[in-house]
């Protein structure tokens, strides 16, 4: 049983108090049960509170915020990004083989389980730890006509077993990574566990690479990396607080120089990854430089790419800023860039200035 089941007769003794008035019932699942990650209780008293009063406006607003906030928006900027779609399809007719059997790790709403049986996959086991984003996974495949061939399974990648939740070890390995800086979502663990116990010896995994990819910038004020004087007070002091990372979207910076690979993180290589240290140096344009920005490039296989930095109307993904002490480059000035990862999460900075070259 997991935690979000176990029974808390404090939390059971609430909701019989606030049982029968749906927008009592309502405030309980947001202030108590959601925040402390009972999910699927939350969701049982939106779905009793919808039921109490059908076609209230108030609790019907009440409910689809508690609902948003459990699941969160990335998957709808995720369903919008068809050109990662397509890439990934191209990836599919190229590597699923008729009657295959995949592994989909992160399967959300259960889109590319779809893709890769209309591609001819015998059989799709779709792992999704979110309960209540399985339940939607499971009726858009119904909806769909894809029941027969797709099994959506609401547990940890990690918890899944050979024998009860796949037949046999998969033939394929399809991660789907939801993390602006690859690590954040857990995807090593996720990808180490699974070729040790669920693929077989030559499976495929798409992707099977990932680059991180670098470049200085100068941000836009809207990026709140810095304070400097506010209403003519000087406000400085505050920036030892300064957020070190943050969420960007291309119109909010100037790029500063060319782009390089920091990091590059083979899946299918035998080696486990590790934390590390890596540096890439490019070369600047010249201008203030006031951080780093961070995407990410995925290797698809069979030299299909989808990068989440230099592909235009990429929505599933945002570039990562990295704050770093302001610099003026000068045009041909060699930068080196530095970073760091613990298997969980990356950091970056500036390692100071290399020679200077001629541009090329």
């Amino acid at each position: 049983m997991s935690s979000d089941e176990e029974f808390d007769p404090k939390v059971e003794f609430l909701i019989g108090q606030v049982s029968g008035n749906p927008v009592a019932m309502l405030m309980l699942a947001r202030t108590l049960l959601v925040p402390a990650g009972k999910i699927i209780r939350a969701e049982t008293l939106c779905q009793a509170a919808l039921e109490l009063a059908p076609g209230d406006a108030q609790v019907m607003a009440l409910a689809q915020a508690i609902r948003s906030r459990i699941v969160g928006g990335w998957y709808f900027t995720m369903i919008q990004d068809h050109l990662r779609h397509a890439r990934y399809v191209d990836a599919f007719r190229k590597i699923v083989t008729p009657g295959c059997t995949v592994l989909d790790i992160g399967a959300g709403t259960g889109l590319f389980a779809m893709l890769l049986a209309r591609e001819g996959a015998g059989k799709v086991v779709a792992c999704e730890r979110n309960p209540l984003v399985a339940d939607a996974a499971r009726e858009i495949i119904q909806l769909n006509g894809y029941s027969d061939r797709i099994t959506v399974i609401a547990k940890d990648s990690r918890e899944l077993e050979i024998g009860s939740d796949l037949e046999e070890r998969a033939d394929l390995l399809l991660w789907d990574n939801l993390s602006n800086d690859l690590l954040g979502a857990g995807a090593v663990k996720a990808i180490e566990d699974a070729r040790q116990r669920l693929l077989k010896p030559n499976a495929s995994l798409i992707p099977r690479r990932c680059e991180m990819r670098v470049a200085l910038v100068q941000a836009d004020a809207a990026c709140g990396s810095r304070m400097g004087i506010a209403e003519g007070f000087d406000m400085t002091p505050f920036n030892r607080f300064r957020p070190t990372q943050v969420t960007v979207t291309r119109s909010q910076f100037d790029r500063r120089s060319d782009s390089a690979t920091i990091f590059d993180f083979d899946f299918a290589a035998d080696e486990v990854v590790k934390p590390g240290t890596g540096v890439a140096e490019v070369t600047a344009t010249g201008g203030s430089v006031d951080g780093i920005v961070q995407w990410l490039r995925f290797h698809l296989g069979d030299g299909i790419l989808y990068d989440t930095g230099e592909d235009e109307d990429v929505p599933a993904f945002g570039i990562q800023f990295h704050a770093v002490e302001s610099f003026d480059a000068e045009p041909g000035q060699r930068v080196t860039l530095c970073g760091a990862h613990d298997r969980q999460r990356t950091w970056l900075w500036t390692g100071g200035a290399a020679p200077k070259r001629p541009l090329t």
